[in-house]
């Protein structure tokens, strides 16, 4: 049961073009963040690329914000090992993550280590809506 579920992250490396757009819709001066979920397929490599991306994140002002962590199991929902590792990087707008991310996109060696170290990833991207529940 869980395979056929497990399917629909199938070599997700990358955004789509819906949501791209949809990434393009933030507000221009809303800071932001995405949760990054990783499913390795070579984590040596993953690392190698990561090392690299969040040096070139730097002059942009975007900046992970929590420790790398992994993920020991499912607390509520199916059990299954379904990510390896998860952290949140924070962004400070969308106009820094679109320089950024022309930068990281121009460099195909780094993009193939991205898609090698890969299996799947679901990335998250959540903003400030409130202070308070």
């Amino acid at each position: 049961m869980f395979k056929n579920k497990l399917n629909i992250f199938k070599n997700i490396t990358s955004p789509d073009p819906i949501q791209i757009v949809k990434l393009l819709t933030i507000p221009p001066k809303t800071e932001f963040f995405i949760i990054n979920l990783i499913k390795f397929k070579n984590p040596k490599v993953y690392h190698e690329y990561a090392r690299w991306a969040e040096k070139l994140m730097k002059p942009y002002g975007i900046k992970r914000v929590t420790n790398i962590m992994d993920i020991k199991f499912t607390l509520i929902g199916q059990p299954h090992n379904e990510f390896d590792e998860a952290f949140i990087v924070k962004y400070p707008s969308i106009d820094a993550a679109k320089k950024y991310g022309a930068k990281s996109e121009a460099d195909p060696i780094m993009l193939n280590k991205r898609k090698e170290g890969i299996k799947y990833a679901k990335l998250l991207v959540a903003y400030p809506s409130r202070k308070k529940f």
